[in-house]
């Protein structure tokens, strides 16, 4: 029997993604196969944001470092990226022990538990905004293609 099935992805209370998919009431039972697809693309994603310096697939990239932290940050962290001085930020949302993942029958929680994160993602005073976690519309769209690949009604 067709149904519903509305899909949200939601980074600091604003909502990423927001679509209706047309599925199969019965499929809509257990969606941790499909949702645990999604998380190990997100996963993914995470390392080609950093690796971008936050431009992947499309997305503006990351501020640069201001010249005299850029200078402090090549002498004693050298080769580190931008929100990478010690790596642990990027670590967690591509999967170690400081990041947040949930996936139940219903729903997926992905994130981070790094104290700092937070900062980064909406900028402070002091601080420029450089989000970690936003989705490029190729990745938006990716997740609805995992979700619909399992779930939608078949004619």
């Amino acid at each position: 029997m067709p149904a519903t099935l509305r899909i949200q992805f939601n980074v600091n209370q604003k909502r990423e993604l927001d679509r209706t998919l047309a599925v199969h009431e019965a499929k809509m039972k257990d969606l941790r196969q499909p949702l645990n697809e999604v998380m190990d693309a997100l996963e993914r994603y995470s390392d080609e944001v950093f690796d971008a310096e936050g431009g992947a697939q499309g997305l503006t990239p990351w501020a640069q470092l201001t010249e005299p932290y850029a200078s402090i940050k090549a002498r004693f962290f050298p080769g580190k990226g931008i929100l990478e001085r010690t790596g642990k930020l990027r670590q967690s949302l591509a999967g170690n022990a400081s990041g947040i993942r949930r996936v139940t029958n219903q729903k997926l929680t992905y994130g981070t538990s790094v104290s700092y994160a937070g900062y980064h993602q909406s900028g402070t005073g002091r601080m420029v905004k450089r989000p970690p976690l936003r989705l490029s519309m190729p990745m938006r769209n990716e997740i609805v293609e995992i979700i619909d690949k399992h779930l939608k009604v078949e004619d």
